[in-house]
């Protein structure tokens, strides 16, 4: 009786699990980048499928190896958080750049944090401040928020941050 109430729960709980339309994943596998980043989603937060961050990062690796901002952002932050991923912050600075330089503002964000931590990369105050005022001018809420906070206690570097940023805005703009 008790092996017929686990099989009855087991199948009802199969139905209750909305499955990966499977049109997104004919797409990913014919190599659409879009499709592919939001299959890794999909499967990093367990959203439409079991989560499963080791496959999240597969698609996120193909999406981004064809230059898909959102997957380099994504893939990004799974390194820098070892999620699916054996934690590389090297790795996940590269993305990060990769997708900061084209004007990814959530991902200037991540640059900025490790700059400010040095990890990943050299520690940097301008550098670190520098991507945070890049990364609020294109509206990142929690660089904004930073920022805020981060010049009252570094008034020494704002104007050498300030001359970097419109460094990279130049670079971010011939990027696009």
């Amino acid at each position: 009786m008790k092996k017929i109430i686990y099989l009855i729960f087991f199948v009802f709980s199969l139905s209750l699990v909305a499955q990966i339309p499977p049109n997104l994943i004919k797409m990913a596998n014919e190599g659409d980048a879009d499709a592919q980043d939001q299959l890794g989603l999909l499967y990093m937060i367990g959203e439409k499928a079991n989560k499963d961050p080791v496959l999240a990062v597969k698609w996120f690796k193909k999406a981004a190896s064809q230059n898909h901002l959102e997957a380099q952002y994504h893939l990004a932050r799974a390194y820098i958080r070892g999620e699916g991923v054996i934690k590389d912050l090297d790795e996940g600075v590269f993305w990060a750049k990769k997708a900061s330089y084209r004007g990814h503002a959530a991902s200037q964000n991540i640059l900025a944090a490790r700059y400010a931590l040095g990890e990943g990369v050299g520690k940097d105050r301008v550098e670190a401040m520098a991507w945070l005022y890049v990364s609020a001018a294109y509206g990142d809420d929690l660089s904004i928020e930073s920022l805020s906070e981060l010049e009252s206690k570094n008034q020494n570097v704002i104007p050498a941050a300030k001359k970097r940023s419109k460094e990279l805005f130049k670079i971010i703009n011939s990027n696009k």
